[in-house]
């Protein structure tokens, strides 16, 4: 990984995530990202530290609907 950011594609892809679950994430602030332009990009290093936890499954609309936490 020579790259210093990658895409919320290729984060998704490469951590096998939907790239909504990625756009959760990153609303719920457990990804943080670099916006460039319009481009949302996640720095390399964070991704690093993502691929070495174990996070936490995002709220769904369902969830909040049941009150689940």
């Amino acid at each position: 990984m020579s790259e210093l950011f990658m895409t919320r594609e290729e984060t998704a892809k490469i951590l096998r995530l939907s790239v909504r679950t990625v756009d959760t994430l990153i609303g719920q602030g457990e990804i943080t990202i670099r916006r460039i332009g319009r481009r949302v990009l996640i720095p390399t290093e964070e991704f690093k530290r993502l691929a070495e936890l174990k996070l936490p499954r995002p709220r769904t609309f369902n969830d909040h609907v049941l009150g689940v936490r």
